[in-house]
């Protein structure tokens, strides 16, 4: 199996076989309201997910601006506090329907467990499906979680315990591919 992820346009690709990222099912079905979304969130975000992919990583972290700080702090708080120790950051995965890159999957107080970060200090109910579609390309049974990195650098953390919201992602993945093959313009 190959898979191709092109970062810059978001689109992946399977064997030449384009397949639909998480958020794409995820924004088109209407699971996600992105009117409220901000260019200063957008940048916001991207650069605390960089600084925290680093530092997961072992890498040498970015030069942080004075606002950053807070968010990068509230994570090693997080790291600290939760024995969090990931094994795979911002890697790419697909199966034959659709493909994600979770920001993080490891070992939270020695459980398996997808983390998904977050800037905003408001949650979307389409995270836990959202972290539903990442165990489902794991395929092993995960604990899910966001991780919202709060500015005052605390941290908050959720977990979503619904079993149910793998039959969400899966019958949103369904009728994505529905939707794509029978109502093309």
């Amino acid at each position: 199996m190959t898979l191709e992820f092109f970062p810059d346009s978001h689109l992946y690709f399977k064997d030449g076989k384009y397949l639909p990222s998480v958020s794409r099912i995820l924004v088109d079905l209407g699971f996600v309201d992105t009117t409220w979304f901000t260019e200063e969130g957008r940048n916001r975000g991207s650069a605390v997910h960089i600084m925290v992919k680093h530092h997961a990583m072992g890498v040498g972290c970015m030069e942080m601006t004075e606002e950053l700080k807070p968010y990068f702090e509230a994570y090693k708080k997080f790291e600290r506090e939760m024995n969090w120790i990931p094994q795979i950051i911002e890697t790419p995965m697909a199966n034959e329907s659709f493909a994600g890159t979770p920001d993080a999957i490891g070992l939270m107080n020695a459980h398996p467990a997808v983390v998904d970060w977050k800037t905003g200090v408001t949650l979307s109910p389409a995270n836990p499906i959202q972290l539903a579609f990442y165990e489902i390309l794991w395929g092993k049974p995960l604990k899910r979680f966001i991780l919202q990195l709060l500015p005052t650098g605390r941290y908050k953390l959720t977990e979503y315990k619904n079993r149910g919201d793998r039959y969400i992602a899966l019958a949103a993945s369904a009728i994505w591919w529905w939707k794509f093959n029978n109502l093309k313009k």
